[in-house]
């Protein structure tokens, strides 16, 4: 059984083109053109951190030629690395606490397992960063860190649960 809608089409199509074979579609080939390369290296040279769409809508270049075009001049898509700075008498802090503890277990050995250890986690004051979809554009790698200034603190022992949010100063 054959749909008599897909013979009407058949039909219709006959008509139309004299054939019942598919119009071949056209391809736009690759972007080749220097004039072409030049501006979207210019786009990507004013902002690095515009994604291969963003750069195609703003040239009017395919997302594939764009990054032809990156990766031809070397260009590659860096992530940043997000860090707390660390401050010189830390380390010294931290010595100082293993000092401490380990005197307290020389007290008393069970001292472990009435411990509570914590971690911490920073954030954005104006939100989230997804390091995903952060990209930098660069034929040298840019290293770039991003410091924050705004901290939240938690632990969990047993059934008790504590926070604190650490203000700091603003993000650097």
């Amino acid at each position: 059984n054959v749909n008599h809608q897909y013979v009407k089409h058949l039909i219709d199509k006959f008509v139309a083109t004299g054939s019942l074979l598919n119009k071949k579609r056209e391809v736009i080939g690759p972007v080749r053109n220097e004039a072409v390369e030049v501006a979207v290296l210019g786009h990507v040279q004013m902002d690095n951190k515009q994604s291969i769409t963003t750069v195609s809508q703003a040239s009017g270049v395919s997302r594939s030629s764009v990054h032809r075009i990156l990766k031809k001049h070397k260009f590659h898509p860096f992530k940043m690395t997000l860090v707390q700075e660390l401050h010189e008498d830390d380390f010294d802090r931290r010595n100082q606490f293993c000092e401490y503890f380990s005197e307290q277990l020389l007290l008393n050995p069970n001292l472990l397992y009435n411990t509570c250890f914590s971690d911490e986690c920073t954030f954005m004051l104006n939100g989230e960063v997804n390091r995903h979809n952060c990209r930098y554009w660069s034929d040298t790698n840019p290293h770039l860190i991003r410091e924050f200034g705004q901290a939240f603190w938690a632990n969990i022992l047993l059934d008790h649960f504590s926070s604190k949010v650490i203000s700091m100063e603003t993000p650097i």
